[in-house]
């Protein structure tokens, strides 16, 4: 995914992010994203990815997710949202 503000790909070379997925919001179950920022972050290019036994712990089919970012001391929120959880590929 790319990180952009009014189409144009931000430096987040110096952002932490964090996120997680679960089930209940506000219900302690939250499970973390991996963060992989591409070419040093500065592009805004970042990968965000859960592993197959996180997936597989999940419960439920409706989850909810929220993604942050911290710059100089100060969080934001990119996003938030609710996911659809397959069980099956097809």
């Amino acid at each position: 995914m790319v990180i952009k503000q009014n189409d144009v790909p931000v430096d987040i070379s110096l952002w932490g992010l964090s996120g997680s997925v679960q089930s209940r919001l506000g219900d302690g179950k939250a499970t973390p994203f991996t963060w992989t920022k591409l070419n040093g972050g500065t592009t805004g290019q970042v990968i965000v990815k859960l592993t197959a036994a996180q997936t597989g712990a999940l419960q439920g089919e409706k989850l909810f997710y929220d993604w942050h970012y911290t710059v100089n001391g100060v969080k934001g929120r990119l996003v938030e949202g609710i996911v659809t959880l397959s069980r099956e590929v097809r």
